[in-house]
């Protein structure tokens, strides 16, 4: 049964205002509109297991983060990829590989998140791996720059595909405020992408891909926040959220400063619109990780990872080739999630970089989530309430 009718105004009633949030106000969408039985049932396991500080559990995960490649056509000073911080061979996703990836978890998975460290756009099988999604009645995200030049029978492969949710990265509403992060993208060539899948959605009577538009708030765009939600609407698009700012993303090993004089150049004057650890060891989140519990992320060639928040090939914790119940449930697993709860002893420091690096690292040393577990009280709410 499609529910989009009940989710898509609910969605935007809460959009009505500005939302300061990490990630896109939407996992009730895909949890109304892509439930089953099995789907329900699994979820219970998992946050059953979370909650109990379980490190083995039945239950698989809920959601996935796939890569449909690590290339990206901008240059944003404050990202690995846009920084050239290359710890993976560059590629593509194929659609044998993908198709491999969604046999595996579609039977338990409410959405696919189709981006991590790339471009989604730039890969030409993406309207493809969106529709192989919809069959199986699995929801799909993609977040892109969206600055490239799109062809209108792409737009229209895509919205016929069935893609769910569109989150547009705009920082800024001017092109001189825009290309200041944004290296080598163009404000104008954005906003006729917008238009033009807007018209091809209202020509195609489709209540998706719900547009959002994403902006990362810095010293130069912060003038600009009060007038962000009249210039999404004027695009057409359904509502507008600040990401806030991080400097972390860029770190070369956990003994780098978290913060650079240089980074700090980029921070907003608002501290709601940022998080920032000036101490080592803190957290971004008082709450424990949840990725190791609820989601798994693939990399473009079948490398499994924890998370989005690492992306070299080192700290894979398995890949597509494996049995999955070995990952899932295997020791690499365990042991990153009794590091997420606090009950394994980390050992020296420095004594451990001078040994070969082990996966478990990523999540040792994230600064992300709070070790041991604390009161879980998450960045996320709306302005102006």
């Amino acid at each position: 049964m499609n529910r989009l009718g009940i989710s898509i105004p609910l969605i935007k009633y809460r959009y009505r205002n500005l939302v300061i949030a990490d990630v896109p106000d939407n996992s009730f969408m895909f949890r109304l509109n892509f439930s089953t039985a099995r789907k329900l049932f699994n979820l219970a396991r998992i946050r059953r297991a979370y909650r109990q500080q379980q490190v083995t559990f039945k239950g698989r995960p809920v959601e996935l983060r796939i890569d449909p490649t690590n290339v990206c056509n901008l240059r944003c000073p404050l990202c690995p990829t846009g920084a050239s911080e290359h710890a993976r061979k560059a590629g593509m996703m194929s659609t044998d590989t993908f198709e491999r990836i969604l046999e595996r978890h579609y039977k338990d998975i409410f959405d696919i998140k189709l981006f991590v460290w790339g471009e989604p756009l730039l890969n030409p099988n993406l309207p493809a791996m969106v529709d192989m999604a919809s069959r199986r009645g699995v929801g799909t995200e993609i977040s892109t720059n969206l600055s490239v030049h799109l062809n209108d029978r792409t737009i229209e492969d895509l919205i016929r595909a069935g893609l769910t949710w569109l989150t547009a990265s705009i920082d800024g509403t001017s092109s001189e405020t825009y290309s200041q992060y944004r290296r080598g993208g163009k404000l104008e060539l954005i906003e006729d992408n917008i238009q033009r899948i807007v018209a091809c959605r209202d020509r195609l009577h489709s209540r998706t891909p719900f547009l959002e538009w994403q902006l990362i708030p810095f010293q130069h765009n912060e003038h600009e926040i009060s007038s962000l939600v009249s210039k999404a609407k004027e695009l057409g698009m359904d509502g507008a959220r600040i990401k806030p700012l991080r400097l972390d993303k860029t770190q070369d090993g956990p003994d780098k400063p978290l913060m650079e004089d240089k980074q700090r150049l980029w921070l907003p004057k608002s501290q709601q619109l940022t998080h920032v650890q000036d101490l080592p060891g803190t957290s971004m989140l008082n709450m424990t990780c949840v990725f190791l519990w609820y989601q798994i992320a693939y990399h473009h060639d079948g490398g499994i990872a924890p998370c989005c928040e690492v992306f070299g090939d080192k700290n894979d914790f398995g890949n597509l080739d494996e049995d999955f119940q070995s990952i899932w449930q295997g020791p690499t697993y365990i042991r990153a999630r009794q590091i997420a709860l606090g009950t394994q002893v980390d050992g020296d420091k420095k004594q451990k970089l001078s040994q070969t690096y082990d996966p478990v690292d990523s999540c040792r040393y994230c600064t992300v989530f709070n070790k041991p577990r604390g009161t879980v009280s998450g960045f996320y709410g709306k302005m102006n309430e």
